[in-house]
């Protein structure tokens, strides 16, 4: 297990998590010793093997289980022109050197993000309509740390390619969700009761993610 500690200034207690890679991130007060951050990770042992054990080894390999779309669907890697396309039983990628990880990895990566704009692109609208909202402008990136983000001033909504791993009802959750800060920038009740009128559901939906997060499957895919 990869282990790295970030002592941060202005930070009051310990904590940790795992990052996208496997890697046990420790974050710790600047004035915190070797002592008291090694004691505090051995306190955890049973939380950190609980929730390294979760975190998939992709194999980037035919045979491989990729979550798309809240299902688990079958990697398919052959040798040709660089595509991937979706089928009912799973996923194809075509690259040159099917045995380059790394290759495949690319691949994959542009086809989720291709696949959750063009998602993005048709709910969008119909959502800010149904929200007297402008539609903004959709990017797609590589968050890690983060479903979505929105840059109110620039009427910007950024979705992390990662998303598409998720359920439609998730997305949909998120989109809205970024929608919203369109019109408040922070959490407060007024946003709040944005989010909850146009999904009633929302405690339903967070506890979802919130399990699926806990899951660690749809980390460690790019």
């Amino acid at each position: 297990m990869n282990l790295v500690v970030r002592k941060r200034r202005g930070q009051k207690s310990l904590r940790m998590h795992f990052d996208d890679h496997g890697t046990l991130i420790v974050s710790a007060p600047w004035f915190a010793t070797k002592s008291q951050i090694d004691s505090f990770i051995s306190a955890n042992s049973a939380w950190i093997e609980e929730h390294g054990s979760k975190i998939p080894s992709h194999t980037y390999a035919s045979g491989d289980a990729l979550p798309f779309l809240g299902r688990s669907l079958p990697l398919y890697v052959f040798k040709g022109e660089k595509n991937v396309f979706l089928r009912d039983d799973g996923i194809y990628v075509f690259v040159r050197h099917p045995d380059n990880k790394e290759s495949v990895k690319r691949e994959l990566y542009r086809f989720y993000s291709r696949m959750l704009y063009s998602y993005a692109m048709e709910k969008v609208p119909v959502f800010c309509k149904r929200m007297s909202l402008e539609v903004p402008t959709i990017e797609i990136c590589n968050a890690k740390s983060r479903w979505g983000c929105c840059y109110r001033l620039k009427k910007l909504i950024k979705l992390s390619a990662i998303l598409a791993c998720l359920p439609p009802n998730l997305i949909d959750m998120t989109i809205i969700h970024e929608l919203c800060h369109l019109v408040y920038d922070g959490h407060g009740e007024d946003f709040k009761a944005m989010l909850e009128k146009y999904v009633p559901d929302i405690k339903e939906r967070e506890k979802e993610l919130k399990e699926i997060s806990r899951s660690g499957i749809v980390r460690n895919l790019f």
